[in-house]
């Protein structure tokens, strides 16, 4: 997992080069007018969706897990809570779905990050993570997802 404000995203370009293709799409998007569910920059190998939502204090939401993709989530407005776990730590819940590329798990072994305006978070294949959390109490939020095939 990373986590770090977005204007250290170059530090990252080595081990995944797509960030030049994310940073070269948000140079170019007026983020606050960009409403598009869903946007493909190369393909299905680099897409991103936009995830728009108020955050809970006890949602339904399991900790999830991708095998195809890594999540590199950019906060645009808000903050939430995420919970993190190594996938080793949990236990199934619902078994992988290739057509959502998730699995989901419960874990009592969590970890916690708030992810604020500006920052990003990047969750690979072993890492799962329930976003959507009020970190004092529910906001709305705006966060652009990148997938990025692994």
């Amino acid at each position: 997992m990373i986590w770090d404000l977005w204007k250290n995203h170059r530090l990252y370009l080595p081990g995944i080069p797509a960030i030049a293709q994310i940073g070269e799409f948000l140079r170019k998007t007026d983020l606050e007018k960009y409403a598009k569910k869903e946007t493909e920059l190369d393909n299905r190998d680099l897409f991103v969706l936009l995830n728009d939502y108020r955050t809970q204090v006890n949602p339904e939401v399991s900790l999830e897990a991708h095998r195809n993709y890594l999540d590199l989530q950019l906060m645009i407005s808000g903050e939430e809570i995420i919970r993190i776990s190594h996938l080793e730590r949990c236990m199934p819940i619902q078994e992988y779905t290739p057509e959502k590329d998730a699995a989901y798990y419960a874990s009592k072994n969590c970890t916690e990050l708030i992810l604020r305006t500006g920052e990003f978070a990047v969750f690979y294949p072993w890492d799962a993570h329930q976003p959507c959390l009020a970190v004092s109490e529910p906001l709305q939020v705006k966060k652009l997802v990148f997938k990025i095939a692994s």
